[in-house]
């Protein structure tokens, strides 16, 4: 599978769905980057809830990490 990935707040969000093994439902990895080169942060953030579809994933997955940059943006951090 590939991933998907959105640019948000200055943040790149990369989402890698995957199918549950013996099941029709999916997850997804995600990875939150920021900065570039020697400034480069990413963080990996691996999403424990599955879900009915890919795309439904997809769309939860990015709603979670944005609220994570958003919560990060006021000083909490992602670590």
């Amino acid at each position: 599978m590939s991933s998907k990935q959105i640019n948000y707040e200055g943040y790149t969000i990369a989402a890698e769905p995957s199918r549950v093994e013996d099941s029709d439902r999916w997850s997804a990895v995600i990875t939150i980057t920021r900065g570039s080169g020697e400034n480069q942060e990413s963080w990996l953030v691996s999403a424990s809830d599955v879900y009915e579809s890919r795309d439904d994933a997809l769309t939860r997955c990015f709603d979670f990490a944005r609220e994570l940059i958003d919560r990060e943006m006021k000083g909490c951090n992602l670590d």
